[in-house]
């Protein structure tokens, strides 16, 4: 029987599809193995998955972005970078590379560079959980000292989030730092608000807050009940 030229190629790139696609499900699987095992601090084995990973498909974005964030762990910094780099590279779009890639820079004391990949995990549409990346581009920046870049970031998480002490209180710290008193003010009752229990942190800058204002008597209230809760 006579057998095209056409079949015999196309049964060959079926059977090269079949197998590229299980290259890409063995990958993934020690990528995913890889994770589960940085997940519970078992660095050495996580290492040995990630590898793997790469060594079956050396342009499986999630193998790199594992072995990047073990690497990190191991405190291995320049192999870290350069497997966040290859992941950023090979998956783009990936807003949780983009978010590690970020972490990992900021760990490194480069704020400015991991804002720009917290920027871009952030504009990404399909990303389910932006607040994670607004929240930590704004304590990566108030960390750096920069905190005008820092407050939009918090500002941003704020109306979703609007009882979050955590939040709360770094608006307040940054307007404080900044020397905007009447803008840390309506933060300040809010975050006061929402608190159960008396908080030596809140008590501090309130203290900041009404002597910026003028307000000595408030600020001297203020002050008795830092010595009567939380006395030195």
């Amino acid at each position: 029987a006579f057998v095209s030229l056409s079949a015999c190629q196309t049964a060959s790139q079926q059977a090269a599809s079949v197998q590229s696609d299980a290259l890409t499900r063995s990958a993934e699987m020690h990528a995913q193995l890889a994770f589960g095992y940085y997940g519970l601090n078992k660095y050495e084995i996580a290492l040995e998955e990630a590898q793997i990973a790469v060594a079956i498909s050396p342009t499986h974005a999630s193998a790199y972005n594992a072995l990047g964030l073990i690497r990190m762990a191991l405190k291995e910094n320049t192999e870290a970078d350069a497997a966040f780099r290859s992941a950023v590279s090979l998956s783009p779009t990936d807003p949780d590379i983009q978010h590690n890639y970020a972490v990992f820079l900021c760990s490194m004391n480069k704020a400015t560079e991991a804002k720009k990949y917290f920027d871009a995990a952030i504009a990404l549409p399909l990303y389910q959980n932006p607040e994670r990346s607004l929240f930590a581009a704004g304590l990566c920046l108030r960390n750096a000292g920069q905190n005008k870049l820092a407050l939009p970031y918090f500002l941003q998480i704020l109306p979703r989030s609007s009882e979050n002490i955590a939040i709360l209180s770094s608006i307040v710290e940054i307007e404080v730092a900044l020397g905007n008193y009447e803008q840390a003010t309506p933060y300040l009752n809010r975050w006061g608000a929402v608190l159960k229990a008396p908080n030596a942190d809140f008590l501090r800058l309130k203290i900041k807050v009404e002597k910026g204002l003028g307000h000595l008597e408030s600020a001297e209230e203020a002050q008795q009940e830092l010595r009567r809760y939380f006395p030195e």
